[in-house]
């Protein structure tokens, strides 16, 4: 009986020891088959999110793009608004000046009468003119004198002037030989003064070595501008504000006499004197 008990203990050992390792060698299979099973699983799970998105999305972009083009087939709405109109006079301005500039015609008669005035002045002798003058200085007065240089000055700023109208001419509408006549004439003009700048600069004396000399009796100048040009028309200086050429009159015995690269040289009673460019001379 012992015997048998103890075969049975045996079998029963056995069979346990049997069932552990075949559990054993069974697990890895079963945890394998298990992790499978879960993978499927997950995957089965997504596939019908993924392609519920895609439906949503490609009925979203089908439907944006039916909304762009109905709205391009759909023209610009036109909105009116009233508005108010207010009918005014119109402006009054009252006369208007005129803008057209008048063009001075060139005079045929003046201008011959012009060059025939000073052919006779140059054809006549040297010495008349100062014998003239001696003589009527002997027999009139001096206001009678004064009077005359007055108008000797008057005569010399008219004949200045209308030497300076015949620079601005426009010798092209003239025929060629009175062109070449006006032409002759203004280098004859300017041989003469200039002659008589480079005699007035042999006589003229510095101020900035003789300001004593001139101290209170030479008015005050300020030379502000100082422009040399080679054509003596467009040479001017401007002094106390006031733009001046060759031959005006500064003052009422001051003359401007010549305008020459780096100074001025203005005649002071009868006194030529040279005056550095740009000096502020205080008198």
């Amino acid at each position: 009986m012992s015997q048998v008990m103890k075969a049975l203990q045996r079998s029963e050992a056995s069979h346990q020891q049997y069932s552990a390792q075949a559990a054993q060698m069974m697990l890895p299979d079963t945890a394998h088959r298990q992790r499978g099973f879960r993978w499927y699983h997950a995957l089965w799970l997504l596939v019908p999110g993924i392609v519920t998105a895609v439906v949503v999305a490609v009925q979203s972009y089908q439907h944006q793009q039916a909304r762009i083009a109905a709205l391009g087939d759909v023209g610009p709405s036109v909105v009116q608004v009233p508005a108010s109109v207010e009918q005014l006079d119109y402006p009054d301005f009252g006369p208007l000046a005129r803008s057209e500039v008048e063009v001075p015609e060139f005079d045929q008669s003046a201008a011959d009468e012009l060059m025939a005035s000073e052919s006779v002045g140059a054809n006549q002798p040297a010495e008349a003119v100062p014998v003239a003058l001696a003589s009527a200085a002997n027999q009139v007065p001096l206001a009678s004198n004064s009077r005359r240089l007055t108008a000797a000055q008057s005569e010399a700023e008219m004949d200045r002037q209308n030497q300076q109208a015949l620079r601005s001419l426009d010798l092209s509408q003239l025929s060629p030989q009175m062109a070449a006549r006006v032409e002759s004439v203004l280098q004859q003009d300017d041989t003469a003064a200039a002659q008589q700048n480079e005699h007035h600069d042999e006589d003229a004396i510095a101020l900035v070595q003789h300001s004593n000399e001139f101290s209170g009796y030479l008015p005050a100048m300020n030379f502000q501008t100082h422009v040399y040009a080679s054509n003596a028309v467009k040479r001017w200086i401007k002094v106390n504000g006031v733009e001046y050429q060759e031959g005006d009159k500064i003052f009422d015995n001051v003359q401007l006499v010549a305008i020459k690269p780096q100074s001025t040289i203005i005649l002071f009673g009868q006194q030529p004197i040279e005056i550095p460019a740009l000096y502020d001379w205080r008198g």
